[in-house]
């Protein structure tokens, strides 16, 4: 789990939900700030000169502001290392996220870093546009520590999208298609004749699907291992493409999760599996669906202000 910190108030609010989410997660914590090669702090009120820090100053001073927080994390048995880096803010944090395999970086909305005086909410958007990883974003809420009990534990069945949508193994890729379309969404959990899940349907799934689908005026083209003609063969190939079975593409043995686990527990399964969308299951039927939009609805509606998630999510 990436988390970034600049020295600022703001952006040091995420260590408990970190350190909460680590230890839930059995995770490791990669705690990374960004420098500039150079820095001049601007003179105070009646100073003749403000101060100058080199690459060096700086970089050793971040290791030692980010050692603080590693030793709080060991200190509550989470493994956690620092990494103190010279560079542009958001691509560091992307290629460090990128080099953790099944990262997820969890930082503040918001926040001001006295390294470069970067406003961090600007770095935060380009971090959440270019990670190829989960990216939770916390908002700053300046709120006195409180205990947290059973009750105030976030359930999945609270946020997921319920009834699901769903499809059989039997239906086409266009039906599918069409259902994904017209609902706006990304996925369809794939069930049986007792509701059942036995699969999932993404709009990813689709892509290696339709890559040989005779899109230019090539004389031969392979289409489900048959070879087939020029651009005259386009509906011929549709046609077959849209009436394919999803089963023969679907994926099998996906992770699912009850509606009465912790949301945490969907966040462990979405960074293992690399996922952003998790069937919702009751004694293995299907209720619903939670996504990683789904959470991030939740983080940002902290006033209670925005109407319900959309049924895209």
């Amino acid at each position: 789990m990436v988390v970034p910190l600049d020295l600022s108030e703001n952006s040091e609010s995420v260590m408990e939900s970190a350190r909460g989410l680590a230890d839930a997660m059995d995770a490791r914590l990669r705690l990374v700030t960004a420098t500039a090669g150079v820095y001049m702090e601007p003179p105070s009120w009646g100073a003749w000169r403000g101060h100058f820090y080199t690459g060096g100053q700086l970089r050793s001073e971040a290791r030692e502001y980010l050692d603080k927080f590693v030793n709080e994390a060991a200190d509550a048995g989470i493994d956690a290392e620092s990494i103190a880096v010279s560079g542009d803010p958001e691509r560091e944090i992307i290629r460090v996220a990128r080099e953790t395999p099944g990262s997820m970086v969890v930082m503040a909305s918001s926040g001001l870093s006295r390294f470069r005086r970067w406003m961090i909410g600007s770095v935060t958007d380009k971090v959440v546009r270019g990670a190829e990883c989960p990216v939770l974003v916390l908002p700053y809420v300046a709120s006195p520590p409180t205990v947290e009990t059973e009750a105030d534990v976030i359930r999945v069945g609270e946020v997921m999208t319920s009834p699901a949508i769903t499809v059989t193994g039997d239906a086409t890729l266009e039906q599918a298609a069409r259902l994904m379309v017209d609902n706006n969404i990304g996925s369809l959990p794939v069930i049986d004749d007792e509701d059942i899940i036995i699969g999932m349907i993404t709009e990813s799934l689709f892509v290696p699907a339709m890559r040989h689908l005779p899109f230019s005026r090539d004389p031969i083209y392979t289409v489900f291992d048959k070879p087939i003609g020029g651009v005259e063969d386009i509906p011929d190939a549709l046609h077959s493409l849209r009436n394919r079975p999803i089963r023969e593409i679907m994926t099998v043995g996906r992770a699912s999760i009850t509606e009465d686990a912790p949301l945490v527990e969907a966040v462990r399964l979405m960074m293992r599996d690399s996922v952003s969308h998790l069937p919702v299951h009751l004694a293995g039927k299907i209720v619903g669906v939670v996504a990683l939009h789904d959470m991030l609805y939740l983080v940002a509606n902290t006033n209670g202000d925005l109407p319900g998630p959309a049924q895209g999510s």
